[in-house]
């Protein structure tokens, strides 16, 4: 999937940048050297409300990178980086009920934590997804984000459940030289140069109890989040939301029309709203039908005409036309590329 568009400043809570600070601790690092040129100190990183700028945050990781010759710090934070780090919201999730209580919580209130990324999870048949979206291209930190999303990820769902997630992961950037260190980090196989960044297990595993379930605890941390997202005016989860709701079907998409009465607006206000986000209905189902497309063509089963019929195309004729200008090659061709690929 393409990063989610947005008009907004970039941002991260300050504290994450802190845990960099002590992190880099291991390798010798101190915070003075760290931080040079940020015009941050480590009073302003520790304070739980302080945010920093994508920017900001982008040339401290950079200079840790640099400074500690470790490729692969980014799992290194994830592992660092436990539940009780990420303030109401982790406590939210921590005291749910179950596993989808936590990620419907971490789903809607993902936009308090930072700004960069989007967090949705879905359904594809036996399975849950969980989707990271960056908002913006992350150039060359990509990989480190989402090393350190996913590892911190399992942790904590693991944390929560008592027992490692089993699933598997799929990643947009070439598989890195230091990987195989950090395998073990990741549930099941991680597959690399795909179409998204994406932890998938099974659906089941949903409705499994949390073992630090607490009703009251629970109600009352997610009250936080909700001030939280409230102060934070609009909010990047919106798209992420809408994206999940267009796509939750078995078979096609829902329509414009659909999604408006699912969502309690006209049409019209629906339009103005996603406007108001910098794309539109139209360009949210190209991107979704376009992702779902590689997804399904990348199966041995996956024929042209199974795959559109499962977009709710009224012929292969519309998908291999949408397909090519997508891509800019036939779903044929790229089915027998990627099949080539395995």
């Amino acid at each position: 999937m393409g990063h989610a568009p947005t008009n907004q400043p970039l941002w991260h809570l300050a504290i994450y940048a802190a845990h960099i600070v002590r992190l880099v601790a291991r390798w010798g690092v101190d915070a003075e050297a760290l931080l040079e040129g940020t015009g941050l100190d480590v009073a302003t990183l520790e304070d739980p409300s302080a945010r920093i700028s994508d920017a900001a945050m982008g040339r401290i990781v950079r200079r840790a990178l640099v400074l500690t010759r470790e490729p692969g710090l980014g799992f290194h934070l994830g592992m660092q980086v436990k539940l009780s780090a990420h303030g109401s919201l982790g406590l939210a999730a921590m005291t749910s009920a179950t596993l989808r209580d936590a990620l419907n919580v971490a789903e809607r209130y993902f936009a308090t934590r930072a700004g960069h990324v989007d967090m949705v999870h879905f359904f594809d048949g036996d399975w849950a997804v969980i989707e990271l979206v960056p908002r913006a291209d992350l150039e060359d930190l990509e990989s480190f984000v989402i090393e350190s999303l996913f590892t911190g990820l399992a942790q904590i769902v693991q944390f929560l459940l008592g027992r490692p997630l089993q699933g598997s992961c799929e990643v947009r950037f070439a598989e890195p030289k230091y990987f195989s260190g950090f395998a073990h980090l990741w549930p099941g196989n991680a597959r690399f140069g795909r179409r998204a960044n994406r932890i998938m297990f099974p659906a089941a595993m949903l409705d499994a109890p949390l073992v630090m379930a607490d009703d009251f605890a629970s109600r009352e941390a997610i009250a936080r989040c909700e001030a939280e997202l409230l102060a934070l005016g609009e909010t990047s989860s919106l798209l992420g939301n809408v994206r999940k709701q267009i796509r939750n079907r078995n078979r096609g998409f829902l329509s414009l029309t659909e999604l408006a009465e699912l969502r309690g607006v006209s049409t019209r206000t629906l339009k103005r709203t996603l406007t108001a986000h910098g794309t539109s209905f139209q360009t949210l189902l190209d991107e979704l039908r376009r992702d779902r497309a590689i997804e399904l063509l990348e199966r041995p089963e996956g024929s042209v005409e199974r795959v559109a019929e499962a977009l709710g195309y009224a012929d292969a004729a519309n998908f291999r036309r949408a397909f090519k200008r997508w891509m800019g090659v036939s779903p044929g061709a790229w089915r027998s590329g990627a099949l080539t690929r395995e």
